[in-house]
């Protein structure tokens, strides 16, 4: 027996392009990943190409490509899991800072070649769990880096569940990504 969800989990990865960006009088950049997106402006045509590696790599790079100067507002998410406030540069100048689970907006004539720049901010953090199956001597966590969340495997012939003896505050303060190899698997 199965549920929608099955099939409406699978369809939705296909779809996530299109989350990318939006639209309403202005563009929102809602995801990031390598894409662009063609804009009209009263100027003309605007293109806003992103580069990134994300989640691989924080940071995350947006080139204008635009024939004339072109007014526009383009508005930048940070995340919820944003660890802290992210600054947006302009052709490497600091413009506007923003909250995490904020947009920020970024209003000017764009010139063909301008670059907007950020690094989202990303660390480890853990969200109790809360669910049905508690266990009234332990608390439960889930572990996450950014919007990531971390997986453990259990390998054959170790016990059912991972426990570790540690409070949940030092174990967060001792975890450093590793930035060379960031999702290695052992």
């Amino acid at each position: 027996m199965s549920t929608c969800c099955e099939g409406q989990g699978t369809r939705m990865i296909g779809a996530l392009p299109e989350f990318i960006y939006s639209l309403r009088k202005r563009v929102y950049i809602d995801l990031f990943a390598p894409s662009s997106i063609d804009l009209k402006t009263s100027s003309g045509k605007l293109t806003l190409k992103m580069e990134t590696e994300f989640p691989y790599d924080p940071k995350v790079s947006l080139t204008v490509i635009t024939d004339n100067p072109a007014e526009s507002v383009i508005r930048i998410r940070i995340p919820s899991w944003s660890s802290g406030e992210m600054s947006v540069l302009v052709n490497g100048k600091k413009r506007i800072t923003g909250k995490p689970g904020t947009y920020v907006a970024l209003s000017q004539k764009w010139n063909n070649g301008d670059k907007i720049t950020f690094v989202l901010p990303m660390d480890f953090r853990l969200t109790k769990y809360t669910g049905e199956e508690q266990f009234p001597d332990r608390d439960r966590y889930a572990l996450e880096y950014g919007p990531i969340l971390m997986a453990y495997v259990n390998m054959k012939g170790e016990k059912d569940n991972l426990t570790l003896s540690v409070d949940s505050k030092k174990l967060i303060k001792s975890l450093k990504p590793v930035r060379e190899n960031p999702f290695i698997s052992l």
